[in-house]
């Protein structure tokens, strides 16, 4: 989708101004109160910036609406006739009420942004929804939009992915549902500002005051920008979100598949809470501690992971997550001391433990494996023979007793392969840059496929050199190839397969995420003759 928004447009605060034709889009089905109403409809932008929005709209409906703005931004640009304010939206009076409310709210963090007055308002009006300095703004501009409309009136919103990824957002999905007679989503799989990556949806929720009857979505993929055709769904796929998810997913009966749960127990990474207090480096280690049996060595991201696998993480670059206890802790005391005086403890992880430097790590034998959590293109799972712990920026893998090292490899092998990738893709969340957000519960829903059948040593080392070089795409295709002839899937199968996780990841990373099976589907032809 390519849409002109060129940098001088750029709404301070994380905000950008709406192109043109994603206005009209969002305006154009708007229809159905306006249309009941010759005159008398008022119309508000809470966060009009340079009117983009109000200007759809009077070209929509001209003199059939009486058009209202508000900003933090001193003006907004010439719209016609326009009642503006320039201020806060949660300053802007309650009593007032209108027919329609069209936004494109700012999506940064709420605490970063904006006075408390929202969080307060927000807070007291719904005290269910989970809110913390984590929620995006676009959240309180939705909450407080709602008491702002006539009975039978609508919103029309731009919003993020994330309304349908985040916690706090599923209960304001579901006070949506006791509010709105009809909801209609258009998804839309291409990022529509040039100045970032940030994906949006198009809401649109009519006839405020009636419980949900009707819930439609439709989805946008490909370059060109128009009105998709709006399907009925089941209002669960609302609440629960699934409705992002347009591929549904696949039964495949095999007696040697299992889903992750079954054969592991995943955890999040530990959290330090205070890196800068709790992280060592190799060299400073060894002057504190020689033996280093205070320390244990730590991974802190997915490349961490990678070249610890490919050899490119030497020992003397391996970094170590401090472990105080009684009998220790008097060896750093000046480091305690000082770690207090710089702040330290006052993160909220470290505020919660007695001492707050008491870190728990699980123990090594609970620690197999690490899993990739945040990743774009190919989530990996890589055997920890070396004994390291991780951060939260990766997940802890521990097998079950019963899990042989010949089955382990398998379950690597798997993950790697569209038949678990598309489970993947599914139960993942997707946030801004295209990026996959793998949580424990995801992965235990994850099928893999675990024989206890011998894995060839070749095909193991062919796929993990092709990891090592980072030839994500080959990967795939070579694990694929060798899972799917394993379990002697029928070509149409394997097909629907790959066709299912080509349309979730067209869906997240757009046209770039597509891969040609071709090479895939003439070995599994090949192989059946």
């Amino acid at each position: 989708m390519s849409i002109d928004n060129s940098g001088d447009q750029k709404k301070i605060n994380g905000r950008f101004y709406t192109p043109e034709r994603l206005a009209d889009l969002l305006i154009n089905n708007c229809d159905e109160l306006l249309s009941a109403r010759k005159t008398g409809n008022l119309v508000l932008d809470p966060s009009c910036g340079d009117g983009a929005l109000i200007k759809s709209v009077q070209r929509r409906f001209g003199d059939a609406v009486v058009c209202y703005g508000c900003d933090v931004s001193p003006k907004p640009m010439c719209v016609g006739k326009l009642r503006f304010k320039q201020g806060d939206f949660f300053d802007y009076p309650v009593r007032k009420k209108f027919s329609l409310i069209v936004t494109n709210p700012p999506y940064v963090r709420f605490a970063l942004n904006v006075s408390h007055s929202g969080m307060w308002y927000a807070k007291s009006r719904y005290s269910d929804v989970r809110l913390d300095k984590r929620t995006d703004l676009w959240a309180y501009f939705l909450l407080k939009s709602m008491d702002m409309l006539r009975d039978g009136g609508e919103i029309a919103a731009i919003l993020p992915w994330s309304f349908f990824f985040t916690d706090y957002a599923a209960s304001i999905r579901s006070i949506i549902s006791d509010q709105f007679g009809k909801i209609v989503v258009q998804v839309l799989s291409e990022a529509c500002f040039s100045d970032t990556q940030q994906k949006v949806i198009l809401l649109w929720l009519k006839n405020y005051g009636k419980k949900c009857v009707r819930f439609e979505v439709g989805y946008s993929s490909g370059g060109e920008l128009h009105h998709e055709m709006h399907i009925e769904s089941s209002l669960s796929s609302w609440l629960d979100g699934s409705c992002m998810r347009p591929a549904a997913q696949i039964d495949v009966a095999h007696k040697n598949v299992c889903k992750m749960e079954d054969v592991s127990t995943i955890r999040i990474g530990t959290v330090p809470g205070s890196s800068k207090f709790f992280i060592w480096d190799r060299k400073s280690a060894l002057r504190k501690n020689s033996r280093l049996t205070d320390f244990v060595p730590i991974l802190t991201s997915s490349r961490d992971v990678v070249a610890l696998r490919t050899g490119a993480l030497p020992s003397d670059k391996y970094q170590y997550l401090l472990l105080l206890n009684e009998k220790n802790r008097r060896r750093y005391e000046s480091e305690i001391e000082d770690g207090e005086k710089k702040g330290c403890n006052l993160p909220s992880h470290c505020a919660k433990r007695d001492p707050w430097y008491s870190i728990k790590v699980i123990d090594q034998e609970k620690r197999d494996a690490f899993f990739t959590y945040r990743v774009a293109s190919l989530p990996v799972l890589i055997l920890n023979d070396e004994g390291f712990c991780c951060t939260n920026s990766l997940h802890y893998v521990a097998f079950n007793d019963n899990i042989s090292a010949e089955k382990k490899k398998w379950i690597q092998v798997s993950l790697l392969s569209v038949f678990s990738l598309v489970d993947v893709e599914y139960n993942a969340r997707v946030y801004g840059s295209n990026v996959l957000k793998v949580e424990p519960s995801a992965l235990k829903k994850v099928r893999v496929y675990c024989p206890d059948c011998p894995l060839s040593p070749k095909v193991y080392d062919e796929i993990s050199a092709l990891v090592e070089k980072g030839e994500r795409q080959q990967v795939i295709i070579t694990a694929s190839i060798c899972i799917f002839k394993a379990m002697h899937l029928d070509r149409n199968v394997v097909q629907t397969i790959c066709t299912t996780y080509n349309h979730l990841r067209q869906q997240r990373m757009g046209c770039d995420g597509v891969i040609d099976f071709g090479a895939l589907y003439q070995a599994i032809d090949l192989f059946a003759r």
